[in-house]
């Protein structure tokens, strides 16, 4: 949805070009990657951005959703701004309120780096089961849901 309180993409420039990227760990592959647009210099990004993961109920308890979030930079390399890691066995599905995710330093990275305070992300995040049948009477099983 948003980010609030970002670090500066370009500390010299006060200004930042931040979007938010995430992966449905463990799959760090292309395919599982997913990322909201770029917005022009702003540390406080509004996205209002719907980002989609087709994956069944049971795999749902065994995966962690990343989000980092990201400088773009047009003529050198992007700069990580922070991260979060949300267990999906510990989320609660059915409150559809809006949480509000404090950003860290890269995790894995050193420890003084993972309690650094980076902003904060504001999401909301809800499944829903796709249903047992596509509706085409065909009798053929379709992949249905969305993705």
């Amino acid at each position: 949805k948003e980010c609030r309180q970002l670090a500066y993409g370009d500390e010299g420039k006060k200004r930042s070009n931040p979007y938010v990227k995430t992966y449905l760990l463990p799959d760090k592959s292309r395919q599982g990657k997913r990322k909201t647009t770029i917005k022009r210099n702003t540390i406080n990004p509004l996205y209002n951005e719907l980002l989609k993961y087709e994956i069944s109920q049971s795999l749902l308890l065994t995966r962690t959703l990343q989000f980092s979030v990201w400088h773009h930079d047009r003529f050198g390399r992007n700069t990580f701004l922070g991260e979060v890691e949300v267990p999906l066995d510990a989320w609660n599905f059915e409150n559809h309120l809006e949480e509000f995710l404090p950003l860290h330093g890269k995790i894995g990275a050193d420890a003084a780096g993972l309690h650094q305070y980076k902003g904060e992300l504001v999401v909301s995040m809800k499944y829903i089961p796709s249903s047992k049948h596509s509706g085409t009477g065909n009798g053929r099983k379709g992949k249905t849901g969305e993705g």
